[in-house]
C-alpha cells in the first residue's frame, strides 16, 4: 500500500514539473523567464535645487547608493544582467554598480507621467555573491550646476 501511494506521488509530482518546464520553456515573453529583485521602490532627488514638479522637491544631495544581496544560485543559473528603473530628466548622471561607472545613454522602454523607463545592461562579472553596492550619481553642467534627476522603482533583472 505505501509502495503505491509513494509512486502515485511520484507521477503526480513528475507531472507538476513537467507542465511547469513546458510553460517556462515555450513562453515568448522574457519576464517569465527572468528573476527580479527589487533594489528600492522609493523615488529620490539628486542634484542642487528645489523643484516643485518632482514627486521629491528638495534634493537629498548630488549621489545615492544602496546595498543588494545576491544569492550563488542567482548568479550560477543565470548570465544576463541589467537594471530596471524609472527616471525624470536624468539626462546627465552615471548608474555606479561595485565600483564600475556605466553611462545611462540607455533605451527607454515607455513614458510613464513624465517619467522614462530606463534598461541598463549590467556586465555580469561585475556582480558578486553576497553584496552589491549601486550608486546614481548626477554629474555638473558647465554652468557649475548639478542637473537634478529624480528616480525610483530601481531593480534588477536576471535572465
Amino acid at each position: 500500500m505505501l509502495k503505491k501511494q509513494l509512486l502515485v506521488f511520484l507521477i503526480l509530482m513528475f507531472s507538476i514539473a513537467t507542465i511547469v518546464l513546458a510553460n517556462e520553456a515555450y513562453s515568448g515573453d522574457w519576464k517569465n523567464r527572468a528573476i527580479k529583485k527589487t533594489i528600492e521602490n522609493r523615488y529620490h532627488h539628486l542634484g542642487d535645487f528645489y523643484i516643485g514638479d518632482f514627486v521629491i522637491p528638495e534634493p537629498e544631495g548630488t549621489y545615492w547608493e544602496k546595498s543588494f544581496w545576491l544569492r550563488k544560485s542567482v548568479l550560477n543559473y543565470k548570465k544576463i544582467a541589467f537594471i530596471k528603473f524609472i527616471a525624470h530628466h536624468i539626462d546627465f548622471s552615471d548608474l555606479i554598480v561595485n565600483g564600475h561607472r556605466i553611462t545611462l545613454n540607455s533605451v527607454e522602454e515607455s513614458n510613464i507621467q513624465n517619467f522614462f523607463v530606463y534598461i541598463i545592461p549590467i556586465p555580469f562579472e561585475i556582480l558578486l555573491q553576497g553584496e552589491n553596492i549601486i550608486g546614481i550619481e548626477t554629474n555638473r553642467w558647465d554652468t557649475g550646476n548639478y542637473d537634478d534627476i529624480e528616480f525610483g522603482q530601481l531593480e534588477i533583472w536576471f535572465q
